[in-house]
């Protein structure tokens, strides 16, 4: 009796040994991640600011490029198309194609 009595007591003490190990590196595990996911928020909003930055700019560059598009599409006039080439149609020819669905059935018979 007095061998296992002494067998238990050594495991206990390994035991709790080995749990304020554990413990230990868990919560040095746990911090490093705490640290990590931080700056990684961190990180990511900062990026979002820049990003945020730059869709302003080009938002704005896309309404120059608008306003000028509207002042070229102004230059032009009818005479200066014919100037360049432009012609007036004489005869209208319209491209048909089949319907969908007609033939499918026979005798349109469902």
């Amino acid at each position: 009796m007095n061998r296992f009595s002494r067998q238990t007591n050594i495991v206990r003490f390994i035991s709790t040994k080995d749990l304020l190990v554990f413990l230990a590196i868990s919560l040095a595990v746990l911090t490093v991640s705490y640290g990590y996911l931080v700056q990684n928020a961190v990180r990511n909003a900062l990026l979002s600011e820049k990003i945020q930055n730059k869709i302003s700019i080009i938002g704005s560059t896309i309404g120059e490029l608008e306003a000028d598009y509207i002042k070229q599409k102004q230059l032009i006039t009818p005479d200066l198309a014919y100037s360049l080439g432009f012609k007036d149609v004489t005869s209208e020819k319209f491209i048909t194609r089949p319907k969908v669905g007609v033939g499918v059935s026979y005798n349109n018979e469902i």
